[in-house]
């Protein structure tokens, strides 16, 4: 079993049904794979067949993750790639608009010219939306997965629950100050019990020699 930051777990059973917070997502997520192949359609026309094919092969990946049910193993890897996707692709098209001296998308073009750009410009994030879908999914379904079999120790289990390094406030360092300062504590008949205070110099002075 490893564990990724933020709490993702890889290597443990997948196969437990998908949570109501998967099904609900299903269609939408088949919505985004749906923009991504217009995206590589968008591609292949401006002839970034390599960009293209990616994309394509991204969607299949997508697909084959939600074709029986929902993979959360392959919903995983699709989130990983569909975040770096939509960080190189942003850097592309902002390549090309410098390139094009900021005239990327207006009237002097044709219509087709900016619809294609405009899709252009919609897929990272597109991307990037996919992505943060793909790693709900998959937080909902280890968080579930948690709680039914226990296989999370429940410092992992808050971490997941609450976000990272999650501490109950009792474990503070200046919690026990702050309760040290808080005043003086109260017996069972509601008097206050004063601590025992220090008092230096106090007592009877002995001489040295005598």
């Amino acid at each position: 079993m490893v564990l990724l930051p933020g709490g993702a777990v890889i290597g443990h059973d997948v196969s437990a049904p998908p949570t109501s917070f998967a099904l609900r997502m299903r269609p939408w997520l088949l919505l985004i794979f749906v923009l991504l192949l217009i995206v590589a359609v968008a591609r292949f026309i401006i002839l970034d067949v390599m960009g293209g094919f990616f994309v394509v092969l991204t969607v299949m990946i997508g697909w084959y993750s939600l074709r029986e049910g929902i993979n959360m193993t392959w919903l995983l890897c699709l989130a990983i790639i569909l975040f770096l996707n939509s960080i190189f692709d942003s850097f592309i098209i902002l390549s090309h608009v410098v390139r094009s001296q900021g005239k990327y998308i207006g009237r002097h073009f044709p219509w087709y010219i900016n619809l294609i750009r405009a899709a252009m410009l919609a897929g990272p994030i597109i991307e990037l939306v996919g992505a943060c879908m793909c790693w709900f999914v998959y937080k909902d379904h280890v968080l579930n997965l948690s709680l039914e079999t226990g296989f999370l120790g429940p410092d992992l289990l808050e971490r997941l629950q609450y976000g990272a390094a999650a501490e109950h406030p009792s474990s503070e360092p200046g919690a026990r100050g702050e309760q040290a300062e808080a005043g003086p504590t109260r017996g069972n008949s509601g008097h206050a019990l004063s601590a025992p205070r220090f008092q230096a110099f106090v007592g009877k002075v002995h001489r040295l020699g005598s």
